[in-house]
């Protein structure tokens, strides 16, 4: 364990723009709850923030899904972006010359690189949507006066969801990460085409082939973000009961485990 916690904050302090987008887009949007006027589009209709005490349950809902997107869609991006470059930039500037000298395997070294990019970075932006929204609900507060309790309770709740959802899709997205990560270990350059070719090769071979998108409806199930699924953990177990989320991590330490053997014998380093 001291291995792997000295591996991740070595990765942390490498790239530290790489925790830092989340927390630097959170602190955008408070911005605009502090010094602008912050409107919300639910469906067809403009609630303005004052509208938080009006109908909560409506209106919160709609800041959790707008604020919580943007800092998602920084934290994707984040995200492919450290995972195809982790294993690729370490040969390209010969530091695994380095890396290797040192009493760390291989297996290690991987390991600690996809907690990074799969555990690390969503915990960040899991709490930084938390942390933003009960500022965000605090800031309104102090312009239109104190809300009914009733609002901190919606609070509560959508936190929890937040870190049970992104627990969830840690393991739902677990394939894809371990794929950009087994890409960035074999590219000797453009990674991204490496992780991008061989999927769309498939999908088009099948449908010249066979005529049939099994393959690409695996991939776009795959990729979708699985929301109805989410929406319904209380009920019936949200995706931990698919059998799909299941396989995805079956086929994630197959990867895993070809991505380590390649980071072994794919460089003449």
């Amino acid at each position: 364990m001291k291995t792997w916690a000295m591996l991740i904050r070595r990765e942390l302090w490498e790239r530290r723009g790489l925790w830092l987008g989340a927390p630097i887009a959170a602190l955008f949007l408070i911005a605009l709850s502090l010094f602008g006027r912050v409107g919300w589009k639910v469906g067809r209709e403009r609630m303005e923030d004052h509208a938080l005490w009006e109908a909560p349950s409506v209106a919160y809902g709609a800041v959790w899904g707008g604020v919580s997107l943007i800092i998602v869609i920084v934290t994707m991006m984040m995200m492919i972006g450290y995972l195809l470059d982790a294993l690729h930039a370490e040969r390209k500037d010969r530091s695994i010359l380095f890396w290797r000298s040192l009493p760390v395997t291989d297996r290690d070294t991987v390991l600690a690189k996809f907690a990074v990019g799969m555990l690390v970075l969503p915990l960040i932006s899991a709490a930084t949507i938390v942390i933003t929204h009960a500022v965000i609900t605090g800031a309104v507060s102090a312009r239109y006066g104190s809300p009914d309790i009733g609002l901190w309770r919606y609070w509560w709740r959508a936190a929890w969801a937040v870190f049970t959802g992104t627990s969830q899709l840690v393991l739902w997205y677990a394939p894809v990460g371990s794929w950009l990560l087994l890409a960035s270990a074999w590219a000797r350059r453009a990674p991204f085409l490496y992780a991008l070719v061989p999927p769309f090769a498939l999908i088009v071979g099948e449908s010249m082939l066979f005529g049939s998108r099994v393959v690409r409806d695996y991939f776009t199930a795959r990729l979708d973000f699985p929301a109805g699924r989410l929406m319904h953990r209380e009920t019936d177990g949200g995706l931990l009961t698919d059998p799909q989320l299941w396989l995805g991590v079956g086929i994630a330490a197959v990867l895993l485990t070809i991505t380590i053997r390649v980071r072994r014998y794919r460089d003449e380093a």
